[in-house]
């Protein structure tokens, strides 16, 4: 369920890349309404992660009467992308030095002068 903490957030972000040269012409569709060109295509899960990693394909998603028997609709592939974030500890807290009595005046002057305190 969205709420205003997860509103507009994505919950699972794919990245990879599509072999434009694969892409059958005929699949592409120019909508008259706009001018504008458009290809059907489906995302599909792996069962398991290939040897690269990907964990997630692409494919052009022609209808029915448009398949092609033994053609293989393929044009790319994705991996899931999982932000690195760095957590730190408190015991790396602990042992971080302070700061100089240079820093801390500095600090301080900002501060007085309507600047963040860091």
């Amino acid at each position: 369920m969205e709420n205003q903490e997860t509103k507009g957030k994505a919950n699972l972000v794919l990245t990879g890349s599509i072999c434009l040269s694969d892409i059958p012409k005929e699949l592409i569709k120019k909508v008259e309404s706009n001018g504008k060109l458009y290809l059907s295509l489906a995302v599909m899960e792996l069962a398991e992660p290939s040897k690269f990693g990907d964990t997630h394909f692409i494919t052009c998603a022609p209808k029915k009467e448009e398949r092609v028997e033994g053609r293989n609709y393929i044009i790319g592939n994705f991996k899931r992308w999982i932000p690195k974030t760095e957590h730190i500890t408190q015991e790396q807290i602990n042992n971080a030095p302070g700061l100089t009595p240079e820093e801390i005046a500095a600090a301080e002057a900002d501060a007085e002068n309507g600047g963040l305190p860091f």
